[in-house]
């Protein structure tokens, strides 16, 4: 990192830091979003495997409970 500085200057090298810097921090926030979106398109579809359907099916869980008597 020195022989940075010493061979392309202060200018440069801070110009450089700054560059990866805000490249790393733009690469980063991209990461956040697509987990971000991931996360909630997989709660998504959990919710929608276990949510009943229109006519639902408590009454079929009741009546294949009810029978096994």
């Amino acid at each position: 990192m020195v022989t940075l500085v010493v061979w392309a200057g202060p200018r440069h090298a801070l110009a450089a830091g700054v560059a990866v810097a805000q490249t790393a921090l733009q690469v980063g926030a991209q990461l956040v979003v697509l987990s971000l979106a991931t996360a909630m398109a997989l709660a998504l579809v959990a919710w929608l495997v276990h949510v009943p359907g229109v006519r639902g099916h408590a009454g079929v869980a009741e009546a294949e409970v009810g029978d096994e008597h």
